[in-house]
């Protein structure tokens, strides 16, 4: 029975990804299971801090709406530029999607090169 995630898993050839691999997590309890998901909410939390510092506004970056498919009016992935940094998010604008308020979390600088913003 596969996995429903919501993020394209990247494969990496990293350490961690390999021992994560070799885990049996049907053996683990409740308590150690807690502890793995705590771990990777602040790893999560990190690459989410990480990724506010390092845009500017100007910038062009890649959004994460949370929306699971494209049949509506907002697709899952939008590109905008970054208009405003406030204290935990960063306001961007997506062109006819409108500004949003978005996350660390859900952002990733994009090369505008590659990215034409709507």
């Amino acid at each position: 029975m596969g996995m429903i995630h919501e993020r394209p898993m990247k494969r990496s050839e990293s350490e961690a990804w390999g021992l994560l691999n070799k885990v049996n997590y049907n053996e683990l309890t409740m308590d150690e299971l807690d502890i793995m998901a705590k771990v990777i909410r602040e790893a999560q939390a990190r690459i989410g801090h990480r990724n506010f510092s390092t845009v500017t506004v100007g910038d062009t970056v890649r959004v994460e709406t949370g929306r699971k498919r494209a049949n509506g009016r907002i697709p899952p992935i939008i590109y905008g530029k970054v208009t405003a940094h406030k204290r935990t998010k960063v306001v961007v604008n997506c062109g006819h999607y409108g500004s949003w308020r978005v996350p660390g979390s859900c952002l990733e600088k994009v090369d505008p090169a590659t990215v034409q913003v709507v």
